[in-house]
């Protein structure tokens, strides 16, 4: 079904350059999911998705590659505009290296650490994407 979707496809593709996003991919909601069509509002979410973590890498292949699973984790669902605790989390999961753990050029950390905090939404992700597609499911 994900493959034969000509606008999704692409989509579902570029995220692939963020191999910790790949974790929250449900497979077996997609359908669900695909079966509301509402493709064109599933397509704004996933280049959402693209937008924050490119922004975040400063759309770097490296640092984008060592995007992994804790960093996504960590990261999605928080605020760090809306939120003091948010934001002293991310400080603290860089200085511990939790975030990004194979990028270590200081000057590298500082500036992702920099545009994460920036952040002025909820920090997205596959499994944000399919948290929210339950509100349209309701409906």
């Amino acid at each position: 079904m994900l493959f034969s979707n000509e606008e999704l496809r692409p989509k579902f593709k570029e995220l692939l350059k963020f191999p910790g996003l790949l974790d929250g991919l449900q497979l077996g909601n997609l359908h669900k999911h695909l079966g509301l069509h509402c493709d064109e509002q599933i397509g704004y979410y996933l280049d959402h998705i693209c937008r924050t973590w490119n922004t975040f890498t400063h759309g770097d292949k490296n640092i984008a590659s060592a995007t992994d699973i804790d960093t996504v984790r960590a990261l999605e669902f928080l605020a760090p505009s809306a939120s003091a605790h948010d934001r002293q989390q991310i400080m603290a999961l860089m200085k511990n290296s939790t975030l990004w753990k194979r990028v270590t050029d200081p000057t590298a950390r500082y500036h992702i650490q920099f545009q994460v905090l920036s952040t002025q939404v909820v920090i997205s992700s596959l499994t944000t994407m399919h948290e929210n597609m339950k509100y349209l499911l309701l409906g």
